[in-house]
């Protein structure tokens, strides 16, 4: 352990004494150290370059942990040691600048004083110079000048200068230099003012300097007596003045201290007058349409110009305009208007009224169109709602007229109506019409007149589609419809019959069928039921019980009657034929009625003879240019053998016709033709045919029936175009001796159709409205 220490020892003693050589070897000679001893070399700055770099060094090591990181540690630091020491040396050596002379102060005004002197010298430059007023320190500057400012007036100030240099020593201060400043005055009022007009609106005003100018900052301007506005100049203009009118002024000069000289002199001017311009001459006026006159005159005079003309119609102001021409519109036509115009100029003069001119807008003669599409429905017992489509005019339609039993209701500007008040629970029906008129007073032709009757709903049953309806001779109904069941599954679908016979709604399902089928019912004279469907099937509960027979024939499309020996005839289309089936003589005989192209849409009666009256539809084919043409057909077995008539040629669809037969066996047909509801009879003993529903497209579905009095009643819907566009079902009668119209629905979904009248001449309605089966009434 001894001999540990012992070597360690000697090992630190050896290293302490090789940091002192290193050390000692790299001291610059010459170089003040920091030791006690002397430097090798005469230091002028008393060793203050020595000491900076011994400083520095020793600043460098303070933080070194032993000799080597002394070393490292002053060998880093040796040139920055070496630029400081050098610094410090220079500094060191520097020479003051010398003392500026020459200072002079020169009092300007009562505010400023200006100071110059000679420039100072020195070994490297001349940084600026330090300057004091009072003994206290005022300003540096860079330049051998300097101007004191925003003094007080009268009063001594004392300055003197000292240089400095780059290192900021500075020079002795220079000899003082006093002065005083100039004694106040106030501003002297401007001399000289004149007033000068310049035309009708202006002004213009100049003046001479105030004396003390150099003071001045700006020059008040009055205009009799009262405060105009300020200048900077000694000119200035007033405008926007009166024509003719007499104006006086005077100027106060104004200084940065806020304090007023005396006004100047007064000067006066006069503006130039102004006169009116002359009246229009020529003024014309020129009907050129219904509701438009144009205007045009000569050109108005005035000294200084016209900037517009003022229009008077029939003595009140209308509108002003730049020009010489104007068109009056929006007027009434077949209307006289009167005019006069005045000029008017830039300072509100107004001349003198020109010349009347009179004239007229063309007369309105054209009355609006007809209105369409009116509709007229009873959403309650009291009310009736309409609404149709709008007209058109030459001009414009102003309203239109509603008329409620040839009566004029009321006026509107809509398109849409009630009327309100009504008692329709009671049986009481209203029927309308409505016109358009025009601003000129022109009224339109009536549109079809349509009435409001309140229906009472007695049946509605879902998923179900009518198929035939009769009326017994006790005013019960027999309705055969097909039940869908559940639309998504066929499986439940089925012929069924109902009736009100009992006093409520018996339903008896008489046939099971996965397909839609057409079913036709007939009654008796007993009132017995017979019912054709399905196909071929033949169901009739004569025998007291229902009973189904196969007809053997196949009879999908079948209409049928029964005649007074309660014989059924069908009517049906098999192979592009018309046939016809009856089992009057015990078995069922089968005729063929006409098989000239394509039949369809048949309808079927009896009259009181037993005769068959037939009307259908038959399409042709034309294969010169690939059209159809379809005419409407009635055939009669009354002469003994099959006559076919054709009623009308060249109707646009084969929509199904409907046939009845009044009390006399005269025969009449309702049917589609040419987008219109139409209806024929023979009772004159030729066929007369008569436009009932114009409204295009109307009747593709009809069904009809006579009442005792030979009244007849038709039940129809509006536009099949599409299968999802029935959108209206419509009731017509002949009732009151001219054709009246009823909305039974409106924007709803119609389908399968039929009428009836019972002994009491009471409309019985059934149908299909968006898959449901109703049955209604008049109430």
């Amino acid at each position: 352990m001894r001999s540990y220490r012992t070597e360690s020892t000697k090992f630190i003693r050896f290293f302490l004494m090789l940091v002192f050589i290193v050390t000692a070897f790299i001291t610059p000679i010459g170089c003040d150290d920091g030791d006690s001893g002397g430097d090798n070399y005469q230091d002028p700055c008393e060793g203050v370059y020595g000491d900076a770099f011994d400083n520095c060094m020793d600043q460098a090591c303070s933080n070194c942990s032993g000799p080597i990181d002394c070393l490292i540690c002053m060998d880093n630091a040796r040139p920055g040691c070496n630029e400081a020491a050098s610094q410090a040396l220079a500094r060191c050596r520097n020479k003051p600048p010398s003392t500026p002379t020459n200072l002079v102060a020169n009092a300007i005004s009562s505010f400023q004083i200006d100071l110059t002197w000679n420039a100072s010298s020195d070994d490297n430059y001349v940084a600026g110079y330090k300057i004091y007023r009072n003994g206290a320190f005022l300003i540096r500057s860079s330049d051998t000048s300097f101007s004191d400012t925003n003094l007080n007036p009268e009063t001594d100030y004392c300055y003197a200068v000292r240089a400095f240099d780059e290192f900021e020593e500075s020079s002795g201060l220079s000899q003082p230099s006093c002065a005083t400043t100039l004694p106040y005055s106030l501003p002297s009022p401007p001399t000289n003012l004149d007033a000068n007009t310049v035309g009708r609106f202006q002004i213009d005003l100049t003046w001479d300097a105030s004396v003390n100018d150099y003071n001045v900052t700006e020059y008040k301007i009055y205009r009799d007596g009262t405060y105009l506005k300020s200048a900077t100049g000694t000119s200035a203009s007033d405008t926007g003045l009166i024509p003719g009118t007499d104006y006086c002024y005077t100027v106060s000069a104004y200084d940065f201290r806020a304090i007023e000289s005396a006004q100047s002199n007064q000067a006066c001017a006069t503006t130039l007058p102004d006169f009116p311009p002359t009246a229009p001459a020529n003024l014309v006026a020129n009907a050129v349409s219904f509701f438009q006159i144009d205007l045009s005159w000569d050109a108005s005079i005035d000294d200084y110009g016209i900037t517009e003309y003022k229009i008077y119609r029939d003595g009140i102001y209308l509108k002003s305009i730049a020009g010489t021409s104007v068109s009056d519109t929006s007027l009434i036509p077949g209307t006289e208007y009167c005019y006069t115009i005045s000029a008017y100029d830039d300072v509100g003069n107004e001349s003198a009224m020109s010349n009347p001119a009179c004239a007229s807008t063309q007369p309105d003669l054209t009355p609006p169109t007809v209105p369409t599409g009116f509709v007229a429905i009873a959403v309650s017992s009291s009310q009736v709602d309409l609404q149709w489509n709008p007209s058109s005019d030459n001009i414009n339609v102003a309203g239109y007229n509603i008329y409620r039993d040839g009566i004029n209701l009321k006026s509107v500007t809509e398109v849409t109506a009630s009327d309100t008040g009504l008692d329709l629970d009671n049986g009481v029906r209203y029927c309308y019409m409505v016109t358009a008129y025009d601003a000129a007073g022109n009224e339109s032709i009536p549109s079809n007149q349509i009435c409001a009757m309140r229906w009472l709903s007695i049946l509605s049953e879902r998923h179900c589609d009518p198929r035939s309806v009769a009326i017994d001779s006790a005013d019960n109904m027999h309705i055969c419809y097909f039940d869908y069941g559940i639309i998504s599954d066929d499986s439940d679908n089925a012929v069924k019959y109902t009736t009100n016979a009992s006093g409520a709604w018996v339903t008896e399902n008489l046939y099971t069928i996965t397909h839609t089928t057409t079913a036709s019912l007939s009654l008796d004279s007993a009132d017995n039921v017979h019912i054709i469907h399905s196909g071929r099937l033949y169901t009739t509960n004569a025998s007291g019980a229902w009973v189904t027979d196969n007809l053997g024939i196949f009879v999908y499309t079948a209409k049928t009657a029964i005649d007074s020996a309660d014989n059924m005839h069908i009517l049906y289309d098999y192979d592009d034929s018309l046939k016809y089936a009856t089992n009057a003589s015990g078995t069922w005989v089968i005729d063929t009625i006409d098989q000239i192209g394509h039949l369809d849409s048949r309808s079927i009666e009896i009259d009181s003879a037993d005769n068959v009256h037939i009307s259908y539809c038959n399409s042709i084919f034309n294969p010169n240019d690939s059209t159809k043409s379809w005419y409407l057909k009635y055939a009669t077995n009354a002469s003994g053998t099959w006559v076919i008539d054709t009623i009308e040629s060249q109707i646009n669809q084969r929509y199904s016709p409907s046939i009845a037969i009044d009390t006399a066996d005269n025969v009449y047909i309702c049917y589609y033709s040419n987008n219109s509801l139409k209806y024929g009879t023979n009772a004159s003993g030729a066929w007369v045919l008569e436009t009932i529903d114009n409204r295009s497209p109307s009747g593709c579905i009809t069904s009809m029936a006579i009442d005792s009095a030979d009244n007849v009643h038709i039940s129809y819907i509006y536009d099949c175009r599409d299968y999802l566009a029935r959108f209206e079902h419509k009731y017509a009668t002949n009732e009151s001796g001219s054709w009246k119209i009823y909305f039974i629905h409106h924007n709803e979904f119609i389908n399968a159709l039929y009428i009836a009248v019972d002994s009491a001449d009471k409309v019985h309605l059934v149908y299909n409205q968006f898959n449901y089966l109703f049955y209604k009434t008049p109430r």
